[in-house]
């Protein structure tokens, strides 16, 4: 059991790194000739962005609120969500998340075709954009008040609901900025927050908790602090073996204590972690605190099932004393030991 890289081979577990500069650029130009039918990140914080005002002209009005227009799949007739939702909304997630956007509150607008009356369709708009709002906050870091919601059915048509694939371009949703101010700190966010990515299927998605990756999903873990902190970051495998890998040189150049409101990457950018072949249930666990920690593997082992994991029988250890919120991967437990100051997330994932 080795920890590699591509060129060299270490004893430190089954993550592999991956140097993937070339195969991304292909990846990117593969994912390019598909045809993405939502915007990127990058194209969704741009279009969210302040602009200058614009007045009344030959072209009519220019909305002041800058605003991008997703569409976003949900079952039919219902506010569910299905997997063809994931990666615009992952998008959106990420784009908010910026730093240029973080101070901002936006609204989130729910809009139907005209099959159905005109109660059902703005009810059904309005509970559409509640699951978008849900989805953001439940997986990344943003907070419920930074994000309005409203339906307005069938009232305002993007074009006229002449035949379905009229009607299909009015079943959107609509993300404005409403260049309001919004305070992260004010709002009550979490000290720290963290998630799991995933390339998969030339795609990069947001790994949920207790979602499934196999042994050719490649996996990076980011975090956020609002605070300057001291954290540690450790894989453990469904053997129970546990890996650090932050702080560590060999995932990453940076160290403690962490800036706070800065993005971090495990491992850095054009890197991605890939398990090897031994399957189970596989934990990231993150310990943050104000100092540094004596025994982070300690602390780590003591949030740690007593035996080793597996799929099916493994039982997440409950902390009676902790203080749950939701966050980028789901729920997060902030557990007081002897130090009131230690905050501790986990999320796992099914390695099959």
């Amino acid at each position: 059991m080795t920890l590699q890289r591509q060129d060299k081979a270490l004893p430190m577990g089954h993550i592999v790194v991956l140097l993937l500069a070339a195969t991304l650029l292909a990846l990117t130009a593969a994912a390019a000739a598909f045809g993405q039918d939502y915007p990127t990140e990058a194209e969704i914080e741009n279009m969210l962005l302040p602009r200058a005002r614009m007045n009344r002209g030959i072209g009519g009005v220019v909305s002041d609120e800058p605003s991008v227009t997703l569409r976003i799949h949900f079952r039919r007739n219902s506010a569910e969500l299905t997997p063809a939702a994931k990666p615009p909304l992952d998008n959106l997630g990420l784009a908010l998340q910026q730093e240029k956007l973080r101070g901002y509150i936006f609204k989130i607008e729910g809009h139907t075709c005209d099959l159905g009356s005109e109660a059902y369709n703005r009810a059904l708009s309005l509970e559409r954009a509640k699951a978008v709002r849900d989805y953001l906050v439940r997986n990344f870091s943003l907070s419920g008040s930074q994000l309005e919601v409203d339906g307005f059915g069938e009232r305002h048509p993007a074009v006229p609901n002449t035949d379905e694939a009229a009607r299909k371009k009015n079943r959107r949703v609509v993300i404005k900025n409403t260049l309001r101010g919004f305070d992260p700190l004010k709002a009550g966010s979490s000290v720290v927050t963290a998630r799991i990515k995933c390339l998969r299927n030339r795609q990069e998605e947001v790994v949920l908790k207790g979602d499934t990756l196999t042994s050719s999903d490649l996996f990076s873990v980011e975090f956020i602090t609002r605070e300057s902190m001291y954290l540690y970051v450790f894989h453990v495998e469904s053997d129970g073996k546990m890996t650090r890998i932050y702080p560590n040189d060999y995932f990453s150049s940076q160290g403690n204590p962490v800036a706070p409101n800065r993005v971090y990457r495990i491992p850095e950018e054009r890197k991605w972690l890939q398990l090897d072949e031994n399957k189970g249930v596989e934990h990231i666990v993150l310990l943050a605190d104000a100092h540094a920690l004596d025994d982070p593997e300690a602390v780590c082992r003591q949030v740690m099932p007593a035996s080793a994991p597996r799929p099916g029988g493994m039982k997440i250890v409950e902390i009676p004393t902790g203080e749950e919120t939701r966050g980028i991967m789901g729920i997060r437990k902030e557990l007081r030991y002897e130090r009131k100051s230690l905050f501790v997330w986990k999320s796992y994932f099914i390695h099959q």
